[in-house]
């Protein structure tokens, strides 16, 4: 009778450890302080997030084949995946570009694409390479952007693929902002849980 094999070693824990924030070879992530990146998540290669952003319990940001750029007070939902292809067929850039204030809600797919100002991406949304979304653009929890789509200046798409549904008042968009804004600052409660020279919790103990 054949035995099963039991493997009684542990992993060493150098290789369980997991780092939210990964080189790849030559390429080195950028993270200010105060943007918070979950443990679980992973920024991985040439990815630069600024001030105030959140990539929450396990997004993926992948920068190996091109740069992602993620401006200021942008929320990456859980489970949001940004990554880069080599090159798009038409010519346009194969990067990423987040812009300030935007909300990425979770189980989103971005690739290689632009986002303005004050956007919103609904949940499960993808968003394909070569696609563009101008300022106050929102796309609805679902939608799929084709290849090299345009998601004009405050339009709201919904779809599969994304149509256009209505414009957006400049309150609905102004809302996207304080959203935003409102996801900087749990970020930063969040952060402060994680923060390995923080004695929060004792003082909570204390209360």
């Amino acid at each position: 009778m054949t035995q099963a094999r039991v493997f009684s070693a542990a992993p060493s824990p150098e290789y369980l450890r997991h780092r939210p924030v990964m080189n790849l070879h030559e390429e080195r992530g950028f993270t200010m302080s105060t943007t918070f990146v979950a443990p679980c998540a992973s920024v991985v290669g040439n990815v630069r997030i600024i001030d105030h952003s959140c990539v929450w319990y396990g997004a993926v940001i992948r920068g190996d084949k091109n740069k992602v750029k993620i401006g200021a007070h942008v929320h990456v939902g859980d489970k949001a995946v940004i990554n880069t292809v080599g090159h798009v067929d038409t010519g346009f850039s194969a990067e990423v570009a987040i812009e300030s204030w935007v909300v990425i809600e979770p189980g989103a797919v971005l690739t290689s694409c632009m986002i303005g100002n004050r956007c919103k991406i609904g949940a499960g949304a993808v968003v394909a390479e070569g696609s563009v979304m101008e300022e106050g653009g929102q796309i609805a929890a679902g939608t799929v952007v084709p290849p090299g789509c345009l998601v004009p200046k405050n339009e709201l798409w919904a779809g599969n693929p994304a149509k256009f549904v209505r414009k957006l008042s400049e309150e609905d968009v102004a809302e996207i902002e304080a959203e935003a804004e409102r996801r900087s600052a749990l970020g930063e409660l969040h952060a402060d849980e994680f923060n390995p020279y923080g004695q929060g919790y004792v003082q909570a103990e204390e209360a």
